[in-house]
């Protein structure tokens, strides 16, 4: 798009070259204001198109800054929980025995406490 827009601000100088070789070459004044005014117009539309474009590109930059964010944010928690799953995977099986059943609820607890 930038490489379209320059190719434009070409165009519009050219534009520019050709008005002021036309207003010399007119006599009437009226004729000369439009003429000026036409290009006044053009620069206009082209100047919007080219803040546009502007704020779009730093709208998409924004934007895929905040996607790598993100993206990072989303690795780390899976890797995060797969590490989790693992702690919880790797404990024992439940007992029947109070002592070691008791031990296992501490266990759990100090897990739970890890997570929140």
């Amino acid at each position: 798009i930038n490489s379209e827009l320059q190719q434009e601000l070409k165009n519009i100088d050219e534009a520019r070259a050709l008005c002021n070789e036309l207003s010399s070459l007119v006599g009437e004044e009226y004729l000369k204001a439009e003429l000026t005014k036409q290009l006044e117009n053009i620069v206009k539309l082209y100047e919007g198109l080219e803040n546009k474009t502007e704020s779009h590109t730093q709208q998409l930059q924004s934007t895929f800054v905040s996607s790598q964010q993100f993206q990072q944010m989303s690795k780390d928690f899976q890797t995060w929980l797969e590490q989790r799953k693992q702690e919880l995977h790797d404990s024992p099986p439940i007992s029947a025995h109070l002592e070691t059943l008791q031990s296992m609820i501490s266990d759990h607890k100090t897990f739970y406490q890890s997570m929140v």
